[in-house]
Protein backbone atom coordinates (compact mmCIF):
# COMPACT_ATOMS: atom_id res chain seq x y z
CA UNK A 1 0.00 0.00 0.00
CA UNK A 2 1.52 3.30 -0.92
CA UNK A 3 2.04 6.00 1.85
CA UNK A 4 -0.48 8.62 2.55
CA UNK A 5 0.01 12.24 4.41
CA UNK A 6 -3.56 11.81 4.89
CA UNK A 7 -6.14 9.94 7.81
CA UNK A 8 -8.85 8.19 7.41
CA UNK A 9 -10.30 9.50 10.67
CA UNK A 10 -13.33 11.73 10.96
CA UNK A 11 -13.07 13.46 13.83
CA UNK A 12 -16.61 14.40 14.45
CA UNK A 13 -17.86 10.65 13.74
CA UNK A 14 -14.86 9.88 16.13
CA UNK A 15 -16.25 12.30 19.15
CA UNK A 16 -19.98 10.64 18.55
CA UNK A 17 -18.75 6.93 18.58
CA UNK A 18 -16.21 7.59 21.50
CA UNK A 19 -19.36 8.53 23.85
CA UNK A 20 -21.34 5.03 22.60
CA UNK A 21 -19.05 3.02 25.27
CA UNK A 22 -20.29 0.20 26.79
CA UNK A 23 -23.85 0.90 25.17
CA UNK A 24 -23.08 -1.47 22.51
CA UNK A 25 -23.98 -4.35 23.64
CA UNK A 26 -27.42 -3.19 25.23
CA UNK A 27 -30.09 -4.23 22.83
CA UNK A 28 -32.89 -1.21 23.26
CA UNK A 29 -30.24 1.12 23.20
CA UNK A 30 -28.67 3.49 21.03
CA UNK A 31 -27.59 0.65 18.88
CA UNK A 32 -30.57 -0.72 18.79
CA UNK A 33 -31.00 -0.50 14.95
CA UNK A 34 -27.98 -2.49 14.27
CA UNK A 35 -28.45 -5.21 16.70
CA UNK A 36 -31.90 -5.69 15.29
CA UNK A 37 -30.23 -6.18 11.75
CA UNK A 38 -27.66 -8.09 13.00
CA UNK A 39 -29.37 -11.42 12.57
CA UNK A 40 -29.86 -10.88 9.00
CA UNK A 41 -26.44 -9.79 7.90
CA UNK A 42 -24.49 -12.88 9.50
CA UNK A 43 -26.60 -15.40 7.87
CA UNK A 44 -25.56 -13.42 4.92
CA UNK A 45 -21.89 -13.12 6.10
CA UNK A 46 -22.09 -16.57 7.10
CA UNK A 47 -23.34 -17.97 3.94
CA UNK A 48 -21.08 -16.06 1.74
CA UNK A 49 -18.29 -17.37 4.12
CA UNK A 50 -19.07 -20.66 3.76
CA UNK A 51 -19.32 -20.71 -0.09
CA UNK A 52 -16.07 -18.68 -0.71
CA UNK A 53 -14.19 -20.71 1.45
CA UNK A 54 -16.17 -24.40 0.70
CA UNK A 55 -14.52 -27.50 2.18
CA UNK A 56 -15.39 -31.05 2.52
CA UNK A 57 -18.17 -30.15 4.81
CA UNK A 58 -20.83 -28.63 2.60
CA UNK A 59 -23.49 -26.74 4.89
CA UNK A 60 -26.87 -26.24 3.78
CA UNK A 61 -28.96 -22.69 4.21
CA UNK A 62 -30.83 -24.46 7.19
CA UNK A 63 -27.72 -25.96 8.54
CA UNK A 64 -26.31 -22.14 8.53
CA UNK A 65 -29.38 -20.77 9.90
CA UNK A 66 -29.61 -22.98 12.46
CA UNK A 67 -26.01 -22.27 14.12
CA UNK A 68 -26.98 -18.57 13.82
CA UNK A 69 -29.75 -19.10 15.60
CA UNK A 70 -27.92 -21.05 18.35
CA UNK A 71 -25.92 -17.83 19.00
CA UNK A 72 -28.89 -15.54 19.13
CA UNK A 73 -30.56 -17.75 21.54
CA UNK A 74 -27.51 -17.62 23.96
CA UNK A 75 -27.36 -14.02 23.28
CA UNK A 76 -30.47 -13.71 24.68
CA UNK A 77 -29.91 -15.65 27.88
CA UNK A 78 -26.68 -13.87 28.60
CA UNK A 79 -28.15 -10.52 28.58
CA UNK A 80 -30.33 -10.17 31.80
CA UNK A 81 -27.07 -11.41 33.62
CA UNK A 82 -24.11 -9.64 31.93
CA UNK A 83 -22.55 -6.94 33.80
CA UNK A 84 -22.16 -3.73 31.84
CA UNK A 85 -19.54 -1.80 34.58
CA UNK A 86 -17.51 -5.10 34.46
CA UNK A 87 -14.17 -4.15 34.46
CA UNK A 88 -12.36 -7.78 34.32
CA UNK A 89 -13.36 -10.91 33.35
CA UNK A 90 -13.77 -12.60 36.91
CA UNK A 91 -17.03 -10.20 37.02
CA UNK A 92 -18.69 -11.40 33.88
CA UNK A 93 -21.29 -14.08 33.80
CA UNK A 94 -20.61 -17.07 32.02
CA UNK A 95 -22.84 -17.28 28.90
CA UNK A 96 -24.24 -21.11 27.86
CA UNK A 97 -22.94 -21.99 24.92
CA UNK A 98 -25.39 -24.43 22.97
CA UNK A 99 -23.60 -24.78 19.46
CA UNK A 100 -22.51 -28.22 18.87
CA UNK A 101 -19.18 -29.18 17.43
CA UNK A 102 -19.95 -29.95 14.20
CA UNK A 103 -21.98 -26.49 13.60
CA UNK A 104 -18.42 -24.43 14.12
CA UNK A 105 -19.07 -23.68 9.96
CA UNK A 106 -16.30 -21.31 10.32
CA UNK A 107 -13.81 -22.83 11.44
CA UNK A 108 -10.88 -22.19 9.71
CA UNK A 109 -11.78 -18.99 8.39
CA UNK A 110 -9.38 -16.02 9.38
CA UNK A 111 -11.85 -12.66 9.64
CA UNK A 112 -11.27 -8.86 9.63
CA UNK A 113 -13.83 -6.64 11.07
CA UNK A 114 -12.67 -3.25 10.40
CA UNK A 115 -14.77 -1.02 12.28
CA UNK A 116 -15.76 -3.14 14.66
CA UNK A 117 -16.92 -1.39 17.81
CA UNK A 118 -18.31 -3.46 20.36
CA UNK A 119 -18.11 -6.58 18.59
CA UNK A 120 -21.78 -7.24 17.67
CA UNK A 121 -20.58 -8.52 14.10
CA UNK A 122 -16.88 -9.86 15.12
CA UNK A 123 -18.30 -11.78 18.34
CA UNK A 124 -20.84 -14.17 16.14
CA UNK A 125 -18.51 -14.90 13.89
CA UNK A 126 -15.98 -16.25 16.25
CA UNK A 127 -19.32 -17.69 18.26
CA UNK A 128 -19.60 -19.70 14.95
CA UNK A 129 -15.60 -20.59 14.61
CA UNK A 130 -13.94 -18.53 12.65
CA UNK A 131 -10.57 -16.75 13.64
CA UNK A 132 -11.16 -13.04 14.32
CA UNK A 133 -9.68 -9.58 14.21
CA UNK A 134 -11.69 -6.35 15.21
CA UNK A 135 -10.10 -3.44 14.47
CA UNK A 136 -12.10 0.55 15.14
CA UNK A 137 -10.45 3.47 15.43
CA UNK A 138 -12.23 4.46 18.52
CA UNK A 139 -11.14 2.61 21.53
CA UNK A 140 -13.33 3.54 23.94
CA UNK A 141 -15.89 0.52 23.26
CA UNK A 142 -12.82 -2.47 23.13
CA UNK A 143 -12.46 -3.35 26.77
CA UNK A 144 -16.75 -4.14 26.92
CA UNK A 145 -16.24 -6.48 23.62
CA UNK A 146 -13.06 -8.67 25.05
CA UNK A 147 -15.41 -9.16 28.36
CA UNK A 148 -18.38 -9.98 26.37
CA UNK A 149 -16.19 -12.29 24.33
CA UNK A 150 -15.24 -13.56 27.36
CA UNK A 151 -18.18 -14.70 28.66
CA UNK A 152 -18.81 -17.08 25.80
CA UNK A 153 -15.06 -18.26 26.07
CA UNK A 154 -14.21 -16.58 22.80
CA UNK A 155 -10.83 -15.62 21.61
CA UNK A 156 -11.62 -12.53 19.57
CA UNK A 157 -8.63 -9.92 19.07
CA UNK A 158 -9.80 -6.27 19.31
CA UNK A 159 -7.33 -3.73 18.44
CA UNK A 160 -7.34 0.03 18.46
CA UNK A 161 -5.91 0.74 15.08
CA UNK A 162 -6.90 2.19 11.75
CA UNK A 163 -7.08 -0.09 8.46
CA UNK A 164 -4.19 1.88 6.12
CA UNK A 165 -2.15 1.61 9.93
CA UNK A 166 -2.93 -2.37 10.22
CA UNK A 167 -2.49 -3.00 6.22
CA UNK A 168 1.69 -1.24 7.16
CA UNK A 169 1.70 -4.21 8.96
CA UNK A 170 1.41 -6.87 5.97
CA UNK A 171 -1.80 -8.59 7.49
CA UNK A 172 -4.06 -10.11 5.36
CA UNK A 173 -7.06 -12.65 6.31
CA UNK A 174 -9.04 -14.67 4.32
CA UNK A 175 -11.97 -12.53 4.27
CA UNK A 176 -12.85 -8.66 4.84
CA UNK A 177 -15.84 -7.20 6.56
CA UNK A 178 -16.44 -3.42 6.20
CA UNK A 179 -20.14 -2.78 7.58
CA UNK A 180 -21.83 0.80 7.83
CA UNK A 181 -18.06 2.62 8.12
CA UNK A 182 -17.15 3.60 5.07
CA UNK A 183 -20.02 6.71 5.55
CA UNK A 184 -17.49 7.66 8.70
CA UNK A 185 -14.26 7.86 6.92
CA UNK A 186 -12.75 11.21 6.13
CA UNK A 187 -10.73 10.05 2.60
CA UNK A 188 -12.81 7.18 1.05
CA UNK A 189 -10.18 5.98 -1.62
CA UNK A 190 -7.01 5.92 0.96
CA UNK A 191 -9.50 3.64 3.40
CA UNK A 192 -10.63 1.43 0.73
CA UNK A 193 -6.69 0.79 -0.66
CA UNK A 194 -6.51 -0.54 2.85
CA UNK A 195 -9.04 -2.88 3.16
CA UNK A 196 -8.06 -4.28 -0.39
CA UNK A 197 -4.79 -4.50 1.10
CA UNK A 198 -6.04 -6.52 3.66
CA UNK A 199 -7.80 -9.17 2.59
CA UNK A 200 -6.27 -12.26 0.50
CA UNK A 201 -5.79 -12.72 -3.19
CA UNK A 202 -9.23 -13.88 -3.96
CA UNK A 203 -10.81 -13.52 -0.73
CA UNK A 204 -14.30 -11.89 -0.22
CA UNK A 205 -14.47 -8.26 0.93
CA UNK A 206 -18.14 -7.65 2.15
CA UNK A 207 -19.10 -3.59 2.38
CA UNK A 208 -22.31 -2.26 3.31
CA UNK A 209 -23.45 1.44 3.55
CA UNK A 210 -26.41 3.53 3.17
CA UNK A 211 -26.42 4.87 -0.53
CA UNK A 212 -27.00 8.67 -1.22
CA UNK A 213 -30.63 9.53 -2.40
CA UNK A 214 -33.45 11.35 -0.77
CA UNK A 215 -34.91 8.33 0.53
CA UNK A 216 -31.54 7.38 2.46
CA UNK A 217 -31.91 10.78 3.66
CA UNK A 218 -35.74 10.52 4.84
CA UNK A 219 -35.11 7.16 6.39
CA UNK A 220 -31.57 7.13 7.92
CA UNK A 221 -31.03 11.06 8.62
CA UNK A 222 -35.05 12.40 9.26
CA UNK A 223 -36.68 9.35 10.64
CA UNK A 224 -34.30 7.32 12.45
CA UNK A 225 -32.16 10.18 14.24
CA UNK A 226 -34.56 12.80 14.39
CA UNK A 227 -38.08 11.59 14.45
CA UNK A 228 -37.73 7.72 15.93
CA UNK A 229 -34.39 8.45 17.82
CA UNK A 230 -32.92 4.86 16.95
CA UNK A 231 -29.98 6.31 16.73
CA UNK A 232 -27.91 9.43 18.35
CA UNK A 233 -28.93 12.85 16.61
CA UNK A 234 -25.52 13.42 14.14
CA UNK A 235 -24.25 10.05 13.89
CA UNK A 236 -24.29 10.54 10.01
CA UNK A 237 -23.84 12.72 7.29
CA UNK A 238 -25.86 12.55 3.93
CA UNK A 239 -23.16 14.03 2.17
CA UNK A 240 -21.07 11.41 3.39
CA UNK A 241 -23.17 8.27 1.85
CA UNK A 242 -22.13 6.74 -1.41
CA UNK A 243 -23.80 5.52 -4.10
CA UNK A 244 -23.14 1.83 -5.50
CA UNK A 245 -21.60 3.96 -9.12
CA UNK A 246 -19.39 6.13 -7.30
CA UNK A 247 -18.34 2.83 -5.38
CA UNK A 248 -17.60 0.64 -7.91
CA UNK A 249 -15.63 3.80 -9.42
CA UNK A 250 -13.25 3.56 -6.48
CA UNK A 251 -12.71 -0.35 -6.37
CA UNK A 252 -12.36 -1.03 -9.65
CA UNK A 253 -8.92 0.47 -10.29
CA UNK A 254 -8.30 -1.29 -7.01
CA UNK A 255 -8.52 -5.06 -8.23
CA UNK A 256 -12.05 -5.01 -6.56
CA UNK A 257 -14.46 -7.30 -8.58
CA UNK A 258 -18.21 -6.63 -7.67
CA UNK A 259 -20.15 -9.96 -7.07
CA UNK A 260 -23.18 -9.37 -5.65
CA UNK A 261 -25.30 -6.33 -4.25
CA UNK A 262 -28.30 -6.53 -2.34
CA UNK A 263 -29.85 -4.00 0.24
CA UNK A 264 -31.56 -4.32 3.55
CA UNK A 265 -35.29 -4.25 3.54
CA UNK A 266 -37.71 -4.03 6.55
CA UNK A 267 -40.59 -5.76 6.87
CA UNK A 268 -42.80 -3.90 9.44
CA UNK A 269 -45.50 -6.16 9.37
CA UNK A 270 -42.94 -9.03 11.26
CA UNK A 271 -41.01 -6.43 12.10
CA UNK A 272 -37.83 -8.40 10.60
CA UNK A 273 -35.17 -7.55 8.64
CA UNK A 274 -34.13 -9.41 5.09
CA UNK A 275 -31.07 -8.81 2.69
CA UNK A 276 -33.17 -8.71 -0.96
CA UNK A 277 -32.58 -7.46 -4.55
CA UNK A 278 -32.62 -3.54 -3.70
CA UNK A 279 -30.39 -0.89 -2.64
CA UNK A 280 -32.31 2.01 -2.06
CA UNK A 281 -31.32 2.81 1.15
CA UNK A 282 -28.44 0.79 2.66
CA UNK A 283 -26.69 -1.51 0.70
CA UNK A 284 -23.92 -4.27 0.52
CA UNK A 285 -22.02 -5.18 -1.80
CA UNK A 286 -19.76 -8.70 -2.42
CA UNK A 287 -16.29 -7.71 -3.68
CA UNK A 288 -13.58 -10.14 -4.66
CA UNK A 289 -9.72 -9.15 -4.50
CA UNK A 290 -8.30 -9.75 -7.80
CA UNK A 291 -5.20 -12.22 -7.11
Amino acid sequence: MAAHPVTTIDPKDTQTFSKLGNAWWHRYGEMYPLHHLNPARVVYIATKLCQHHASDAQYTPKQIQAAVDCYFSDLAALAPVFNYDATSAADVATATVSLQSDQRILQGITVLDIGCGGGLLAEPLAYLGATVTGIDSVGEALPVARLHAKAFGLDVEYLQITAEALAAQKRTFDAVLVMEVIEHVANVPVFLEACRDLTAPNGPLILSTPNRNWLSWLVVIVAAEYILRLIPVGMHTWTQFITPKELYAMAQPLGLVPVERKGFVLDVFRWKWHILNVDWVDYLVHFVREA
